[in-house]
């Protein structure tokens, strides 16, 4: 039998071999992101995004409205529950595997999309938003897929009306998911006018772009109405620091290059460093032997990795230069970096190419330790490798616990909490209607509150929470204090009656970013 012969039969062997480990791949991060996905109570942010959904509208005061109908269309199916609230999720986040596995074959390699959806499937990052409903899995399988159609788009120029109405479409939802997507709609017109100027001269790529621009319709409809509310909030991002954050204090008093560094350091336990090298040597190899022989020029990135560069700075950069503590909004943007890491290893030949499958294995494999440490530790397992992340997220998961006895003392009290993060929690677990001083909480309603119960996290001295409401109020308890041990974590419940200043102003002071700049 000739060699060419052997060659060729041994082909289809190899690629059954290829498509075998990325199916194992996707089993096992599939397995990682629905086993015992309801082992904690729902965190701050799924409840919150849990009462969107039951207050359906087309924005909300920080966010578009897509999580509200993905939880909506959950809870249909499963019921008001937590695997009611978090199956649609997770499911997002198992697809996002195979989606970047797509995309390194169809630019790069099987090796570079293997290694990506490895770490994709097992890093802790995804596996940490995609067990909890955040908007973060939503974003990324939805980014993902709109860049598959966009390729298609380009190469099916004869066939291009159906990829582009999929590409229009695919773009509109997600701008309706986060606002993440302008950054990667910004960035793929970046890509259109230096490598595929070509579809300008195209009208079904302008249809498509018309299509997506639909997408903007309800945010800019919602916020027409709430003086462009949503907008201001997510531009304070840029300028203001995370507060509650463990560490966080005045720009003023830190200056923003140490806040940096905080937040630096915070990302690389959040992440785990398994993930950030990953991330750091497919940056690196982008720019490493690219295959152009003379002079500066070699250095350069080839086309495929300068589009990936592109993607991923756009999605990166902004968040690592805000001085807001956001390291889970890194990670949609470092998926681009492992396929140029897993393809440059992939490229080696001889001996080097040995090492170079050597250490995608061995980042692969501490990136599953990681991953698997950070879901075994979120279901109450000890395990020495886990994301920084998995004790704030127990203890945000359960500190709406304490307030239950405390609350069934108090029946027909009017309940407001000054860390709006709890009281969608609250509200969920106990029944009870719980508002905050949220401008979102206010557009759905605000109930007397007088008398009220004042609820607050140890984020601000109670000295002074007390002191803001014996001004507002003639009748103010000293608060009750209740402990969590597991986590050195107090709240705090006054009981407050008489009121003195109208309820907007009470609102206006009970504000949590107004408090927290008075008591911090």
């Amino acid at each position: 039998m000739s060699s060419a012969s052997h060659s060729a039969r041994s082909r289809p062997r190899a690629r059954r071999s290829s498509d075998g480990l990325f199916l194992a791949i996707f089993a096992l991060g599939f397995a990682l992101r629905f086993v015992d996905l309801t082992a904690l109570p729902l965190i701050p942010d799924e409840a919150y995004y849990w009462l969107w959904s039951e207050h359906l509208d087309w924005a909300y005061t920080d966010h578009p409205a897509g999580m509200a109908l993905l939880i909506r269309a959950g809870t249909a199916l499963l019921g008001d529950s937590e695997l009611g609230i978090r199956w649609v999720n997770a499911l997002l986040g198992a697809i996002c595997v195979a989606l970047i596995y797509r995309i390194g074959c169809r630019l790069f390699s099987r090796a570079a999309g293997r290694f990506a959806a490895a770490l994709t499937a097992c890093g802790a990052p995804y596996l940490i938003t995609s067990r909890f409903t955040y908007t973060n899995a939503a974003f990324l399988s939805l980014m993902l897929l709109n860049l598959i159609l966009f390729f298609e788009m380009v190469r099916a120029s004869h066939r291009r009306s159906g990829w582009a109405i999929s590409f229009g479409v695919t773009l509109a939802l997600l701008f309706n998911v986060k606002f993440t997507a302008y950054l990667y709609a910004m960035a793929l017109g970046v890509l259109i006018l230096a490598g595929y100027r070509s579809l300008l001269r195209d009208p079904r790529f302008w249809s498509a772009v018309g299509i997506a621009g639909l997408g903007l319709v309800p945010i800019l409809i919602w916020n027409a109405a709430h003086d462009w509310t949503t907008f201001r909030w997510q531009a304070q991002h840029f300028v203001s620091l995370s507060p509650g954050d463990p560490g966080t204090q005045p720009a003023q008093a830190v200056g923003l290059l140490r806040q940096w560094w905080r937040n630096a350091r915070h990302a690389w336990f959040y992440l785990t460093w398994p993930v950030v090298l990953g991330a750091l040597g497919g940056g690196a190899a982008a720019f490493a032997g690219s295959g152009l022989r003379h002079g500066l020029r070699r250095f350069l990135p080839q086309a495929e990795a300068a589009r990936m560069l592109v993607l991923s700075a756009a999605l990166i950069l902004p968040v690592l230069l805000s001085p807001s503590n956001s390291p889970r909004n890194l990670a949609s943007g470092m998926v681009f970096l492992f396929l140029l890491l897993g393809d440059r290893m992939g490229r080696f030949a001889g001996r080097a190419r040995v090492a170079g499958n050597l250490v995608l294995i061995g980042v692969a494999s501490l990136g599953l330790l990681y991953g698997y440490g950070t879901a075994a530790g979120v279901q109450g397992l000890a395990h020495p490798f886990v994301s920084n992340a998995v004790p704030r997220l127990q203890r945000d998961a359960l500190g709406w616990q304490a307030f239950a006895d405390a609350l069934d003392r108090h029946p027909d009290v009017p309940v407001h909490t000054i860390d709006y993060t709890l009281a969608g929690q609250l509200h969920f677990y106990t029944g009870r209607e719980v508002v905050t001083s949220w401008y979102q909480y206010r557009l759905w309603g605000i109930p007397d509150l007088d008398p009220a119960l004042i609820l607050a996290q140890d984020y601000l001295s109670p000295d002074c929470v007390t002191g803001h409401l014996g001004e507002m109020f003639r009748v103010v308890t000293s608060p009750e204090i209740y402990r969590d041990a597991r986590f050195d974590a107090r709240v705090y419940l006054w009981r407050v009656e008489a009121l003195q200043v109208d309820p907007e102003t009470l609102l206006d002071r009970l504000d949590f970013l107004t408090l927290w700049e008075d008591c911090r």
